[in-house]
């Protein structure tokens, strides 16, 4: 009777053991995860913590096409602007009063953007990253987090060129005649790398974006995260621009000197998100079964030592 006892209290142990074991080994590997995640997370702030940003003069300059277009004319009210106007400025106003005030504010801003171009180039640049494509005009590569309200934790690279060039109505006088526009293209270049005023000056390094990805990669992917390219248009910033592009590039600042303004474009962010490449389910199973067998062999002895001891 008592060897029935001690058997029956072994099995009891084995299925207490087996729960817990079950319990302990789903915690572990979650916070095997989530440690793996912290790291790749700190692994990655490493690279931006002397400096949110990595630029790079990808190519250029080199020549490029380009032809003059019409300055734009100032905009129209619509009948969205002139609603919008009566109720959000004065409800006292006729429609004709109210498109009357929003045709003055659009002629004011026309004014600031326009009013002392003397004439308009559009540089026929697309930026491209492939060696085998063409490459017109020049490109600086930006590698920086991804903004904060993607909510994400990885990176986002994208191109920044020239796209217009729109000369002033004094250039003439005081640059003593105008620039050409591979001259333009040229300074607008220096100034963006070389001239303390510009905003990516202070992070332009000439080779810091050369196989900085790989760098990352290598530092941050771990048993259960890497850092992998998103699917294209994940983030995706919608503005007018090049549309004959399946992803239009984007206005992003640029230079002026009194003689000329040039305007630049970014392209499409390219990014980067620290993704989950394990399979927590089945690392749990397989970790399992081996507590479980290991268990199962220690049980199974001792039942043996039991059932022969007299």
């Amino acid at each position: 009777m008592k060897k029935r006892y001690r058997i029956l209290a072994c099995c009891l142990c084995y299925i207490a053991a087996s729960a817990a074991i079950y319990y302990s080994v789903d915690k572990s590997i979650d916070k095997k995860s989530a440690r793996l995640r912290n790291a790749a997370v700190a692994n990655l702030n490493l690279f931006f913590e002397s400096k949110p940003k990595y630029v790079d003069l990808l190519y250029g300059p080199y020549g490029c096409d380009y032809k003059e277009v019409q300055i734009p004319a100032p905009e129209e009210p619509d009948a969205d602007d002139v609603l919008s106007y009566i109720k959000t400025v004065d409800p006292t106003l006729t429609v004709l009063e109210a498109a009357d005030k929003v045709r003055q504010n659009l002629k004011k801003a026309w004014e600031k953007r326009y009013g002392d171009y003397r004439s308009l180039y559009k540089l026929d640049v697309f930026p491209a990253e492939d060696d085998n494509l063409p490459r017109t005009g020049w490109a600086l590569k930006v590698v920086c987090k991804q903004p904060e309200w993607t909510h994400n934790d990885g990176i986002e690279t994208y191109l920044v060129f020239p796209k217009q060039i729109a000369y002033k109505k004094i250039a003439p006088l005081l640059y003593g005649g105008v620039p050409s526009v591979e001259t333009a293209m040229q300074e607008a270049l220096d100034f963006t790398t070389k001239n303390e005023k510009s905003d990516l000056q202070p992070y332009y390094e000439r080779g810091s974006t050369y196989n900085l990805i790989s760098k990352m990669e290598s530092a941050i992917n771990n048993e259960y995260y890497h850092l992998t390219e998103d699917p294209e248009g994940k983030f995706f910033y919608s503005a007018a621009g090049e549309f004959g592009h399946k992803r239009p590039s984007i206005e992003y600042g640029g230079m002026h000197n009194g003689y000329y303004e040039v305007t630049y474009h970014r392209t499409q962010p390219k990014s980067y998100s620290i993704q989950f490449v394990g399979n927590l389910q089945s690392d749990k199973c397989r970790l399992t079964a081996i507590y479980i067998a290991l268990l199962t062999l220690a049980m199974s002895g001792l039942a043996v030592f039991i059932v022969k001891r007299k």
